[in-house]
């Protein structure tokens, strides 16, 4: 197994696959690692890598609703002030409550 074995294997994990790109990354460390511990063989720089690409994915507002956005610019338009800020950082960021409540502190 080389470069060409190796770089088809991660198309394959990339493009066939769809893996996540971390489930890529921890391919390549593995091969990396076989080669090095258990082989004993250095392995190459390989160009040319098909990268996983991250999926674009909407934060999710509340688990047991459906909010389209409409429903939540009305929500913040109900808001002002530290409340607006608050809640738009909780929806536009995807953070959990109490990496909001973090920052406020």
């Amino acid at each position: 197994m080389g470069a060409d074995e190796i770089r088809a294997s991660l198309f394959h994990l990339a493009v066939e696959r769809n893996v996540a790109p971390s489930t890529q990354t921890v391919a390549l460390i593995a091969l990396r690692l076989l080669f090095r511990q258990v082989l004993q063989i250095e392995l190459p720089y390989i160009e040319n890598i098909e990268w996983a690409k991250k999926p674009e994915r909407l934060p999710v507002v509340c688990s047991r609703s459906d909010f389209s956005r409409s429903d939540v610019r009305q929500i913040l338009a109900y808001l002002d002030g530290a409340e607006h800020l608050m809640v738009s950082l909780l929806y536009g960021r995807g953070m959990r409550l109490m990496e909001g409540l973090g920052l406020a502190a």
